[in-house]
């Protein structure tokens, strides 16, 4: 420390010095500008000079930011809305850069939240101001209910074309994939009644394999060489929402005799990958 500045080798421990040479050396009489001496030597300006009460603060911001940061910056915003923003600026020329740049977002913050608050006063004492605000809601609300009935509705054209292109067999597993929604849109009150009939013949693949007494992975292997297909995918929520794959009951009543020779035809298959 010389002359109550810090020096070089000791830049943590000496805001309390700063502190009390700024307030003892009658820098509460002058806050800004340089001496007519800098400025005729040719020194650098010097910074802004504290007022007292700005000193103090500094003073106690800088013993709160060498043992903890967060209560420093907290301090700082209750203490320094007692100053002139001159006096801010002259405080803020010995403060720590990151405990500034807290306090002008904090600041910031309060200003948009004051300007909001502002115009919400001003729309409830302006009814022409309120009246022009619910109507550009509205305005947006109704482009809005457009753009979505317009994507609806060729999405349900897509669907339409997609379900014409197809004959009856298929047209009815086309739909069957559906939701109920979708379907009723789409599909006539016949086809509405033969894929109702369609999706209760079809069952999962847990009763599948209980019926006929096979693991997953044989069932897997005979839905991919197509000896055992699947009819569609429909939703299942099994600790999440999954497409899971239906059997018709018809054709595992055809698959159940055909089991055993399955199994021997992939014993087959697997014996001379074995040796």
């Amino acid at each position: 420390m010389h002359n109550g500045h810090p020096t070089a080798h000791d830049p943590v421990s000496s805001f309390t010095a700063i502190g009390s040479n700024i307030i003892h050396t009658g820098f509460n009489r002058t806050e800004f500008g340089d001496t007519d001496d800098q400025k005729d030597a040719g020194q650098p300006p010097a910074k802004p000079m504290m007022s007292t009460k700005a000193a103090r603060i500094y003073e106690r911001a800088m013993r709160r930011w060498n043992t903890d940061h967060t209560e420093a910056e907290r301090y700082l915003l209750s203490a320094a809305m007692c100053l002139s923003p001159q006096q801010c600026e002259a405080m803020f020329e010995h403060l720590p850069t990151q405990l500034v740049d807290a306090f002008r977002d904090w600041l910031a913050t309060k200003a948009t939240k004051a300007a909001k608050r502002a115009w919400k006063r001003q729309l409830r004492n302006n009814p022409d101001a309120r009246k022009e605000r619910e109507e550009q809601a509205k305005r947006m609300w109704e482009a809005a209910s457009a753009l979505l009935q317009e994507q609806e509705t060729s999405r349900l054209a897509a669907l339409c074309a997609e379900k014409d292109a197809l004959v009856d067999g298929d047209r009815l597993l086309f739909l069957a994939r559906l939701n109920s929604l979708d379907r009723n849109k789409i599909a006539t009150a016949s086809e509405r009644h033969a894929t109702i009939q369609l999706r209760k013949a079809c069952i999962w693949p847990s009763k599948t394999m209980e019926l006929l007494g096979c693991t997953e992975k044989e069932l897997n292997r005979w839905d991919a060489d197509g000896r055992l297909p699947h009819r569609f995918k429909r939703p299942l929520y099994k600790q999440r929402l999954i497409m899971a794959r239906v059997w018709h009951i018809n054709d595992i009543a055809n698959a159940a005799s055909k089991v055993s020779a399955w199994r021997q035809q992939d014993a087959m298959k697997q014996a001379p990958r074995r040796r």
